[in-house]
């Protein structure tokens, strides 16, 4: 009974979390037509050019949905489900991690099926693979974490095959593969302070969903403020803020 609980949880966390990809995997089709498009004509800087914004953008709309979900966890298991699933929410917590990566390997990924680098995306498949049955080994079956410890181990895997991805895509593009490491952190430690003070601000002793909302509502405020102080966690910099808040306030008129 315990082993399929814990399937129950895993799957209804992997489930939640997958929502969060939905807002960027709409891009990704697109995105990596350009590239295709891009690199038929041998346009390198173009690409440079494309990769260079998109990437962390993306990266960090994935990490601003990740983050939050992670910290409201337990309300969302409470309003979604039943008594049964109560105890997910730790795995929900770990699994919301999992696509804010994802999103990376989606566009990393794609550029090197462009680039026709197909050996090495089985390479880093395999390699990751066999990483991956080490701590499957280690967490389910020496620590016994059950579903959390799957959790923990999809979300470690992702990250490394993903870093192994970017830099080849950096090296290939001649960009600074450091520079995208320094803003995967950023980004991460800035939307979880964000998260973290909002929960500390939110106080009420209406419903859950009251409470998820008002919290959801108060992140999305201090993440605008925050963004427009620091441009750099989206990829962006002040003149494109200037430029879509011209954009916005000619369109209300």
């Amino acid at each position: 009974m315990a082993g399929s609980e814990q399937v129950g949880y895993y799957g209804l966390s992997y489930s939640i979390a997958a929502m969060c990809f939905l807002f960027t995997s709409a891009m990704t089709p697109i995105i990596t037509r350009e590239f295709a498009k891009l690199y038929e004509n041998n346009n390198i800087n173009e690409i440079k050019k494309l990769f260079s914004k998109y990437i962390p953008m993306l990266y960090s709309i994935a990490t601003y949905f990740g983050v939050f979900i992670a910290f409201q966890s337990a309300n969302v298991i409470e309003i979604f489900t039943d008594e049964k699933f109560k105890e997910a929410y730790l795995v929900l917590t770990i699994m919301a991690f999992y696509p804010i990566h994802q999103t990376y390997g989606q566009l990393s990924g794609s550029m090197l099926y462009v680039t026709g680098n197909t050996k090495l995306v089985r390479n880093i498949g395999v390699f990751t693979s066999l990483i991956g049955l080490g701590i499957t080994i280690l967490l389910l079956y020496v620590i016994n974490l059950e579903a959390v410890g799957l959790g923990i181990k999809m979300v470690i895997i992702q990250i490394i095959s993903v870093n192994i991805q970017l830099y080849f895509n950096s090296k290939y593009l001649k960009l600074n593969f450091m520079k995208y490491i320094y803003h995967q952190v950023v980004a991460i430690l800035f939307f979880v302070s964000i998260a973290y003070l909002s929960n500390i601000l939110v106080y009420t002793q209406h419903s859950l969903l009251t409470e998820l909302l008002l919290s959801g509502f108060i992140y999305t405020i201090l993440v605008t403020i925050g963004v427009y102080f620091l441009p750099n966690i989206f990829g962006l910099t002040r003149t494109d803020i200037s430029r879509f808040a011209k954009f916005s306030i000619t369109r209300n008129k």
